[in-house]
């Protein structure tokens, strides 16, 4: 897409996790170590009849689409002349890919 004039970011490059958003949120350390509310282990003290883990795995089809995301910038001041061109850098980087 770079060759093609449209700046784009994220993907998965080798040896990469994620790096569209870079962690899923149920990732950061106030979930994973059950720290919300000081001195309160609620809701993770068994309130619902179970323990509640947050961590990487938690949602594993998700986490595969985050890592193979990529991201257009688009903005108020995107024109439809814009829109059409990323659409026709898109179907071009696609079809070579595809190899027709």
């Amino acid at each position: 897409m770079a060759a093609e004039g449209v700046p784009v970011s994220g993907g998965r490059c080798a040896g990469e996790r994620r790096v569209y958003i870079g962690k899923m949120v149920y990732e950061y350390p106030v979930l994973v170590e059950h720290r919300a509310f000081e001195n309160c282990h609620f809701p993770w003290g068994g309130v619902y009849g179970r323990k509640i883990k947050y961590g990487p795995g938690m949602c594993p089809v998700t986490e595969e689409i985050e890592a193979t995301s990529w991201r257009c910038p688009i903005n108020e001041r995107t024109t439809e002349k814009h829109v059409d061109d990323i659409a026709t850098a898109l179907t071009k980087v696609a079809r070579h890919f595809a190899g027709k």
